[in-house]
């Protein structure tokens, strides 16, 4: 009697979430591949956003990291420091990322063609995790003015009487005409 096959199991389906989520993906391939898996190729081809299962995603927004480039500082300072993950967001998993070896790819939200696109990496990609970038610190302080809470106040300049500005038309017309004549008279000569 034979045994019965081992099920397939699908990729994991996981939402790229807002502009503001980053993605970490372990990349298992040679050194001298990783090149050529990460950049895009005539005729649109480009092995990373297919691993992905994606339509659309934007090359800038991808960023390969030798690990081993990293050291001394280590891959989970690099997330907070260099890129901006929040630091307690990482915190539970720091552990197993700086333990990660060899390649990963990072992935900004902002690359993706609209908030929570599926994705579903395949081999040779295997998601890490995905955390929310920290807001940029701001200085600016609230304005509190009158006309910055859409009140103006009533200015004092004078406005002219409409009657009066009917009786500037015609003057105001007739100089125009007046100019336009003599231009064509000065050019005709």
């Amino acid at each position: 009697m034979n045994a019965a096959p081992a099920p397939q199991t699908e990729p994991a389906v996981i939402l790229s979430g807002d502009r503001e989520t980053l993605h970490l993906l372990s990349l298992n391939l040679p050194a001298d591949e990783v090149e050529a898996f990460m950049a895009q190729h005539a005729g649109g081809a480009w092995p990373l956003r297919e691993a992905l299962v994606l339509d659309q995603f934007d090359p800038a927004q991808a960023e390969h990291v030798e690990i081993n480039d990293l050291t001394g500082l280590g891959l989970g300072a690099y997330l907070i420091a260099g890129l901006g993950v929040d630091e307690e967001a990482l915190g539970p998993d720091r552990d197993r990322i700086d333990a990660l070896e060899g390649h990963v790819v990072i992935l900004q939200g902002k690359g993706f063609a609209a908030a929570n696109t599926p994705l579903t990496p395949r081999p040779p990609l295997r998601h890490i995790g995905a955390w929310r970038l920290t807001p940029a610190p701001t200085t600016a302080v609230p304005l509190r003015t009158p006309s910055a809470m859409g009140q103006l106040p009533l200015t004092d300049t004078p406005q002219i009487p409409t009657r009066a500005r009917s009786r500037l038309f015609p003057w105001i017309s007739l100089a125009v005409i007046a100019a336009i004549l003599a231009l064509i008279l000065w050019l005709s000569l």
